[in-house]
């Protein structure tokens, strides 16, 4: 699978991309260091990305997850993804593909 792009079409599209991209970069800076008590309290995981120097987000491909019932113990925080775009990394991660 290739990575996904968004390409913001709006100032406000913009400035989703920047967050998005700080977001996960902070996620998985803990999460590979091993140190997840520098996350914030109910963090939620998102998938990897990166901004492009034109503002163009660059996201890891994820496999969307159709089955909510054998997510029931992520509901915690998949209920808080805006239509509950989660889904599976390449490594077995759930994690949002969408702030």
């Amino acid at each position: 699978m290739s990575e996904w792009r968004k390409v913001p079409i709006t100032s406000e599209g913009a400035v989703a991309n920047h967050i998005e991209a700080r977001v996960s970069r902070r996620y998985w800076a803990a999460v590979e260091a091993g140190r997840p008590w520098d996350l914030e309290p109910g963090a939620m995981p998102v998938a990897r990305c990166r901004l492009t120097e034109s503002g163009v987000l660059v996201m890891e491909p994820v496999r969307i997850e159709r089955d909510w019932d054998s997510i029931t113990e992520h509901r915690w925080w998949t209920d808080s993804v805006d239509c509950c775009q989660v889904g599976w990394t390449h490594d077995g991660h759930l994690v949002a593909y969408d702030l």
